[in-house]
């Protein structure tokens, strides 16, 4: 199974848990927009629930209709 699937999985269930007041924050690192998975379904958590979840997107490579600034990763994790 994905990573991305299981991610989505362990927010949605935590996410629904009343009691819980714990703030969660994704950031989602990709090569382009187009191969953000599950993209539609983070943001409507977002929505649903905007005080405890956050996500943020990370390009490399950005299309014209991309809002931000792409940024590299390198393979150790560092960025230029």
């Amino acid at each position: 199974m994905d990573v991305v699937v299981v991610q989505f999985q362990i927010l949605s269930h935590a996410l629904h848990l009343k009691d819980d007041k714990t703030r969660f924050t994704l950031i989602f690192a990709t090569v382009t927009p187009a191969d953000i998975l599950l993209r539609e379904d983070f943001n409507s958590l977002k929505k649903k629930y905007p005080h405890r979840f956050d996500v943020v997107y990370v390009v490399d490579k950005a299309d014209g209709n991309w809002p931000g600034t792409p940024i590299h990763f390198s393979p150790l994790g560092s960025y230029k």
